[in-house]
């Protein structure tokens, strides 16, 4: 909305890219952390039926949408994303470690940053390694919307 540029544009998704990097494999092992085992294939399946039909219905229905009132699009934006928020606040159950298991773990913390590096370097390089991934995947994505056609 505030990109006047094609580089501030492709910033921009950059930190998508970057933002999607850091959050999607926090938001599987939440998932995984909530789900029983047994159910778990079916939770994820059902998400990437959800997510392809998103991306097949979306862009088609934003068009609609904006073509016909843009205000409206803005609108059904917020009350998406409020009701995400209220489902995830008040339905998602807390994976946060409790008190005792904290204990724990402040006794199992590292103390200096070294340390903390040394101690979490595969999960550090992992993240690392999957940023440029993900920033391509970004550019890829939106490539159809920057041109306007399908590739």
């Amino acid at each position: 909305m505030i990109a006047d540029n094609v580089w501030l544009f492709a910033l921009f998704y950059m930190l998508n890219g970057i933002g999607g990097a850091l959050y999607i494999p926090a938001q599987r092992a939440q998932i995984s952390d909530c789900t029983e085992s047994a159910m778990r294939t079916e939770v994820f399946a059902a998400l990437h039926v959800i997510e392809g039909f998103g991306a097949a219905v979306g862009p088609i229905s934003g068009l609609a949408v904006y073509s016909y009132h843009p205000a409206l699009l803005f609108g059904f934006q917020v009350c998406a994303f409020s009701l995400y928020w209220l489902v995830v606040y008040f339905r998602l159950p807390e994976t946060l470690p409790s008190k005792s298991q904290k204990e724990i773990l402040q006794k199992e913390k590292p103390v200096f940053i070294q340390d903390m590096l040394l101690h979490h370097r595969s999960v550090l390089l992992l993240m690392l390694f999957t940023i440029p991934v993900s920033l391509l995947y970004a550019q890829l994505d939106k490539l159809p919307a920057l041109f306007g056609r399908a590739f």
